[in-house]
């Protein structure tokens, strides 16, 4: 291509260097014609390419569908990132929720630690997505959040855009498919984004219609409620009646425990609910992952009656498979996995007073190690209660004390001739509430913290729990907050020592 009066930098050359495969030919057509037809003069006596062959090489617009269709076959970040930085402006909201949707598919690992090293990258995309979201139909919204929190998007950067993510999602909540509602509750609990009022209008738009829910589906929305700790007490009572109706079939295991994960996490008790666990979990434990298998178990230590585990499916559930399986699977559980396993353990023997199903000793040595190192270290407010407690009984109270059972005590002291264990609870230790939710609702223990008490209890502890809601009320209160401060200790260790503790099975 270098005949006389060719420019070698010309439009009609750069057209055939920078076409892409599908106008590469017309291309080169624009250039033979160019060098064979009439030519121009620039005014200096220099030929150059002819009128028609300008008008032949100039790129036409594409179409909206046409962009779609080339980002939906988009094989690589970089190249759905290119073309949004050669195309944005002429993308629609189909377009860009379809470059949001197709990252989240294509993303492997490594481009998601490249995305979150360099928020650069995506700055663009997420600029002009957070500008026109209020345009935007159901699906679009849906698909961006999906998108955004499997891509892990998070701090700063992508704070404007998951902002109106959640103002649109609360406006398109009626609008949602079911598989929209539940994707748009996973990817807000994912990204750990607090929306009471989204999640409020998410579950009155998905009660009403449980039943058309896919299976999977409708775990994962519960998954995603308690995952977020959003209070819906109407919601998970209505997806249980609906489960427990032969819905557990269609669940694959990692769905049943799934569904068992978020009953237990959401502290809604459904009795004939883990009953249809139990018994649809039981012949299929082999084919449970260790995740599954961990999950499951901690799920019925932390809901179950400890006396129902000697009676029906439950006991068939965790008879000796269940203690095979763990064992056959022993190399394969992570850290979290190890701890919920403890907890089970402790439940199983302890509490039930069980010994068939048990895991090896061996990997429940590993269990309680692990859940050993995961005991937390003192808060500010724990701080101020042990010197409260100092002021009250004259000495150092213990802190941060292990027992055998693994629990670790923020105190422990000596009152009236007793041992009693003093738990302070802060926020964490509570469960989050829906926007509408009244004062006691937000005073929920989380169902972690009412495990550990009902555990403590029933190994013979006599146990103290101090909100910190109730401990700030104390500093508001009129009269000397010291004085307040050892009056309130004071009746509460009392109120311990008075119990009746039976340590053993109950």
């Amino acid at each position: 291509a270098g005949g006389e009066g060719c420019v070698v930098n010309s439009p009609c050359v750069l057209s055939v260097r920078y076409s892409p495969p599908a106008m590469l030919p017309l291309a080169l057509l624009a250039l033979a014609y160019s060098l064979a037809g009439p030519r121009r003069y620039d005014g200096r006596g220099r030929r150059g390419l002819s009128r028609q062959a300008l008008v032949l090489c100039a790129p036409r617009p594409l179409t909206p569908r046409q962009l779609n269709g080339r980002i939906a076959n988009a094989s690589t970040v970089d190249g759905i990132l290119q073309l949004h930085a050669a195309h944005g402006d002429a993308l629609d909201d189909i377009n860009l929720s379809t470059c949001w949707s197709r990252l989240g598919r294509i993303a492997k690992n490594a481009d998601r630690r490249r995305l979150l090293q360099d928020p650069a990258l995506l700055a663009p995309l997420a600029r002009q997505t957070a500008a026109a979201l209020d345009d935007w139909g159901p699906w679009g919204v849906s698909a961006t959040a999906h998108a955004a929190a499997k891509l892990r998007l998070e701090g700063g950067p992508y704070e404007a855009l998951w902002s109106k993510l959640g103002t649109a999602a609360a406006a398109s909540a009626r609008d949602f498919n079911c598989q929209g509602l539940a994707n748009t509750a996973w990817a807000f609990a994912t990204a750990g984004r607090p929306e009471p009022a989204l999640f409020d209008r998410l579950a009155a738009a998905s009660e009403p219609r449980l039943s058309d829910f896919p299976s999977f589906a409708l775990g994962q929305l519960l998954w995603a409620f308690a995952a977020e700790g959003a209070e819906a007490a109407s919601l998970f009572d209505a997806s249980a009646a609906e489960l427990s109706a032969g819905r557990l079939k269609e669940l694959s295991p990692q769905g049943v425990s799934m569904v068992a994960w978020a009953f237990a996490t959401a502290g809604r008790p459904a009795p004939a609910l883990f009953e249809a666990i139990a018994d649809e979990a039981a012949p299929r434990l082999a084919e449970f992952a260790p995740q599954g298998l961990a999950n499951l178990a901690w799920a019925f230590a932390t809901v179950g009656e400890p006396s129902r585990s000697t009676s029906g499916g439950e006991a068939e559930l965790f008879g000796l498979e269940f203690g095979r399986r763990c064992d056959a699977a022993a190399d394969l559980f992570r850290r979290e996995e190890l701890t919920q396993l403890h907890v089970w353990c402790l439940w199983h023997s302890l509490e039930c007073g069980q010994t068939e199903g048990m895991p090896s000793e061996a990997l429940r040595r590993r269990c309680h190690a692990e859940f050993t190192a995961q005991q937390g270290r003192p808060s500010r407010l724990q701080r101020h209660v042990g010197a409260a407690l100092f002021r009250l009984v004259g000495s150092r109270p213990r802190e941060e004390v292990t027992i055998p059972e693994g629990y670790s005590l923020d105190y422990l002291v000596e009152w009236r001739g007793a041992r009693v264990a003093v738990e302070v609870d802060g926020p964490s230790h509570y469960a989050a509430a829906s926007a509408t939710a009244s004062a006691a609702q937000h005073r929920a223990p989380s169902s972690a913290t009412l495990l550990k008490r009902r555990q403590l209890r029933s190994f013979g502890w006599r146990l103290v729990s101090i909100p910190y809601f109730e401990w700030d009320q104390l500093h508001a209160a009129k009269g000397s907050t010291a004085e307040l401060q050892r009056r309130y200790l004071a009746a509460a260790l009392d109120e311990a020592v008075a119990e009746t503790v039976v340590a053993g099975v109950s």
